[in-house]
C-alpha cells in the first residue's frame, strides 16, 4: 500500500518506486558509481544512470565531481613535473 501524500514516508516511497522502475525498465549496466569528489581520494558515492551514446560518462556531474577531479589531477601532474625538473 502506498502511503498518503501528506505522510512523511512519501518521499522514501517515491525514491523506492523510481529505483524499482529503473531496475526493471532500464539497463542495469548503465548504472554507475561516480569516482569523483573532493580531491578524488574518496568516491563521491552518488549513483547515476549513464545516458551517453557510447556509455562513457564518468561522473555524476561534470560541474561538480568531474571538474574537481580533473583539476586535482592537473595540479598533481604539475607538482610532479616541478619535482622532476628540480632534481
Amino acid at each position: 500500500d502506498w502511503p498518503e501524500r501528506d505522510d512523511l514516508g512519501w518521499p522514501t516511497w517515491m525514491v523506492a518506486r523510481s529505483a524499482v522502475e529503473l531496475l526493471t525498465t532500464g539497463e542495469p549496466a548503465r548504472i554507475k558509481v561516480c569516482p569523483g569528489g573532493p580531491g578524488a581520494l574518496v568516491p563521491c558515492a552518488w549513483l547515476f544512470y549513464d545516458t551517453s551514446k557510447n556509455r562513457a560518462r564518468r561522473w555524476c556531474s561534470m560541474a561538480d565531481c568531474g571538474s574537481v577531479t580533473k583539476a586535482s589531477r592537473l595540479t598533481e601532474r604539475r607538482r610532479e613535473a616541478r619535482m622532476g625538473a628540480g632534481s
